[in-house]
């Protein structure tokens, strides 16, 4: 025999997809090799050294990746990424005819009017703009909703109504000034968030799949306690929590069925027009197994396109 010896044995732990629902406590965004390393994330040693750029160009607009490194409060061996991408031009609808617009809380709107906030519904527009337009909506870059949607999720416990706010001067992060973000990461005010873990498989590489995310609602970790002690939401349980939603309208007070974020994200993933188009599972996070779950169907569409009417 020409070879002998035993086969070497790997140090490295198996890496496992998971989908679900978890919840993380945000560690950072845009951190460095070394930062990473130190907090657990794996890194190559030859790029310890090297500089990180989240800045870049597409069709001649500029563009930033957010990238928050997370921590699963359920598994400290389980550490993600979660990426946000954002392009430096103003979003609009596909048919050009709805603007989005943002209000220093960090909720965005439809406006008619592409040059000052003028809603769908113009009598509800105080509840976007504030008493004599002290919320001061401007117009919302392209990505910019996501964003701020998992950023009102983390900050959860601000008292909105008594006039938090939650704004950034974007032109930093095009310049690669990532400070204020940080320094907001590590105040008292900051929660943990609810994030709905998926599979995305990829075009043109024989099926191979990896891990995503949900990027259209988000829910407070506060409500973790919650889907705990669900463990997993049925067919029959969205069925349920839509019935309370449409029960709603016209109703406001004690007259509204309350609906916990938790359950509003479950809804929004499982909608069947405009939910979520990866592989997905509405409990608690578990491990993938390809043979227990299918893509949804390819005609479904992104809830972006929602408004356009």
């Amino acid at each position: 025999m020409a070879v002998t010896g035993t086969a070497k044995v790997s140090n490295e732990k198996e890496f496992k997809k998971t989908l679900g629902l978890g919840a993380f406590s945000v560690l950072g965004v845009n951190l460095d090799y070394p930062k990473l390393k130190e907090l657990g994330f794996y890194v190559k040693d030859e790029d310890l050294e090297k500089e990180r750029v989240f800045t870049g160009e597409k069709e001649g607009v500029a563009t930033v990746r957010l990238e928050f490194a997370v921590q699963n409060l359920n598994n400290e061996d389980d550490r993600r990424k979660f990426s946000f991408f954002l392009e430096n031009s103003p979003r609009v609808n596909k048919s050009g005819t709805l603007y989005s617009f943002i209000n220093n809380q960090g909720k965005c709107a439809w406006s008619t009017n592409e040059d000052k906030y003028v809603g769908i519904k113009p009598e509800y527009d105080v509840y976007f703009t504030g008493l004599e337009n002290c919320l001061e909506p401007r117009k919302a870059l392209k990505g910019e909703e996501e964003l701020m949607l998992f950023m009102r999720a983390i900050f959860a416990n601000m008292d909105w109504r008594a006039g938090a706010t939650l704004t950034y001067n974007t032109k930093k992060w095009f310049g690669e000034n990532f400070d204020e973000l940080n320094k907001d990461l590590k105040t008292d005010v900051v929660g943990t968030v609810i994030v709905g873990c998926t599979i995305k498989e990829k075009d043109g590489e024989d099926g191979k799949k990896y891990e995503s995310f949900y990027n259209k609602a988000f829910a407070p970790g506060s409500y973790y306690k919650f889907l705990n002690n669900k463990g997993e939401f049925t067919a029959l349980d969205i069925d349920g929590i839509n019935k309370r939603i449409a029960n709603n309208k016209g109703k406001s007070g004690k007259d509204r069925n309350y609906v916990n974020p938790l359950e509003e994200l479950v809804v929004k993933m499982a909608d069947s027009e405009y939910g979520c188009t990866e592989i997905y599972h509405l409990g608690k996070l578990k491990e993938f197994n390809p043979e227990e779950h299918f893509a949804t169907s390819s005609s479904s569409v992104v809830q972006e396109d929602s408004s356009e009417y």
